[in-house]
C-alpha cells in the first residue's frame, strides 16, 4: 500500500493542509491525477504570520500586512461602531408593554407612513403586524409607537457619536481596540 501527500488549497488559492491518500498499488505522486483544489507540491516553509498562496502553478509566500496605523485603527473602529449601530437599529425593539416590533428599514418606512396618517386622521387605526402577531393600533398608539422608534434610533445615534468621540480622543491603537459597542454609555439607553 502507497501513500501519497497532496496539500489542499481553498477557493482563494491559500494553502489550506494536507491530506493523505492511499492506494492498494505502489504509485507515485506524478502516476496519479491530482483532484481538484489539490496540489502535488509540498508549500514552502513559513515564517509566523506568512501565509502560503498557490498562484501560476508554483508556492508564492504572502507576508502578514503591517500593522495598522493609529489613524486607520480609529477609521477601522469607527466603521464597526458604525456597523454596530446599524445592527442594534434593524434588530428590533420590545416596547414597555411588551410588545415586540421590526424595525428594519422596511419597517421603518412603514411605520412612518401610518404615523402620517394617523397624525392627520385622529379616528385612524389599522392592523399591524408584529413578529409574533397582529395588533390593531388607533391613532393614539400609532404615535406612540413611533415615539419610541424615534427615541430608539436617536439613542444609538447619540451612543454611535459618542463612541466616535472616544475614539478620537485615543493615543495608542491599545486604547483603540479597548472601545466597544456593548459598553454603556452614561446617559444613554440604547436597550428601550
Amino acid at each position: 500500500m502507497s501513500e501519497i501527500i497532496l496539500y489542499r488549497i481553498g477557493r482563494n488559492g491559500y494553502f489550506v493542509g494536507e491530506e493523505s491518500f492511499y492506494s492498494d498499488a505502489e504509485v507515485s505522486v506524478e502516476e496519479i491525477l491530482v483532484p481538484k483544489w489539490f496540489v502535488a507540491t509540498p508549500p514552502p516553509e513559513l515564517k509566523e504570520g506568512q501565509k502560503a498562496l498557490w498562484r501560476n502553478k508554483q508556492w508564492n509566500i504572502v507576508d502578514p500586512p503591517p500593522p495598522p496605523t493609529l489613524e486607520e485603527a480609529k477609521a477601522q473602529k469607527k466603521a464597526n461602531i458604525a456597523e454596530s449601530r446599524w445592527m442594534e437599529e434593524i434588530s428590533g425593539l420590545v416596547l414597555p408593554n411588551g410588545m415586540e416590533i421590526a424595525t428594519d428599514n422596511r419597517s421603518q418606512m412603514k411605520m412612518l407612513s401610518i404615523y402620517a396618517k394617523a397624525q392627520a386622521d385622529k379616528a385612524y387605526s389599522v392592523r399591524f403586524k408584529t413578529p409574533k402577531e397582529w395588533v390593531t393600533l388607533d391613532s393614539v398608539d400609532i404615535l406612540s409607537l413611533q415615539s419610541y422608534v424615534f427615541e430608539h434610533i436617536e439613542n444609538l445615534f447619540k451612543k454611535e457619536e459618542q463612541k466616535c468621540l472616544e475614539v478620537d480622543a485615543c493615543k495608542t491603537i491599545e486604547e483603540v481596540e479597548a472601545i466597544s459597542w456593548d459598553e454603556d454609555i452614561s446617559g444613554i439607553d440604547s436597550k428601550e
